[in-house]
């Protein structure tokens, strides 16, 4: 939680998601990042933290962005041109660190090791066990019936808004079903799906009038 003294509003934000963006270490964001961010308006470290968090900077904004990256020279290097992207390779790195991760989903007896900041974000589901409920165990046992590898495919999709390669067919179908159980605030898993769905349909179309040719 960030305290600004220029208008007294407490700005929350998450540490391990600002620490990957910025590499930069816990100590730095105590003792540096949040004397820098204190000294600036709201709407300043608004502009930052939507960089941080979505890889964007708005037209409007980018004169006060340039601006963060003097401030923040001394501890870090931010860079706009990597936008998207820069978010997108940080989270994938995230999802590979596994001495960050502080929950774990049981599937089939199987342990997968997740951030718990990236369930509450991409699942509504999660988002609402996390608010009501007042365990605090670190994990959860899943029931929605699928295969571990589509557990572990989704909590992929999850991190870098892709699916790995899948060689079994019921995946896709399974992570369609996903959606709605999930409650997924996105369309694009599906999308994706299609694609993949649609790009075998003209390679089995091919093959076929291959093996006419040799006939």
């Amino acid at each position: 939680m960030i305290k600004n003294p220029l208008n007294k509003i407490k700005i929350p934000i998450h540490k391990l998601i600002i620490q990957n963006r910025l590499k930069i270490n816990e100590n730095q964001i105590k003792n540096e990042l949040y004397s820098i961010l204190s000294q600036n308006s709201q709407k300043e470290v608004n502009i930052l933290l939507k960089w941080i968090y979505f890889g964007k900077v708005l037209y409007q904004d980018l004169s006060i962005f340039k601006e963060w990256k003097n401030k923040l020279s001394n501890i870090c290097k931010i860079e706009f041109k990597r936008g998207i992207k820069s978010l997108l390779k940080d989270l994938e790195i995230l999802m590979n660190s596994k001495e960050t991760k502080d929950f774990q989903i049981i599937s089939n007896n199987q342990e997968i090791k997740v951030h718990k900041i990236i369930l509450i974000t991409r699942s509504e589901l999660y988002r609402g066990m996390f608010n009501i409920s007042e365990d605090k165990s670190n994990s959860v046992h899943e029931y929605s019936n699928k295969q571990t590898e589509t557990i572990q495919s989704l909590i992929h999709f999850f991190y870098t808004d892709n699916i790995p390669k899948i060689e079994n067919e019921k995946i896709y179908e399974e992570l369609k079903e996903c959606v709605d159980y999930f409650q997924l605030n996105s369309e694009r898993l599906i999308k994706i799906i299609q694609k993949i769905e649609i790009k075998k349909e003209i390679e089995k179309e091919k093959e076929k009038k291959n093996n006419c040719l040799i006939f």
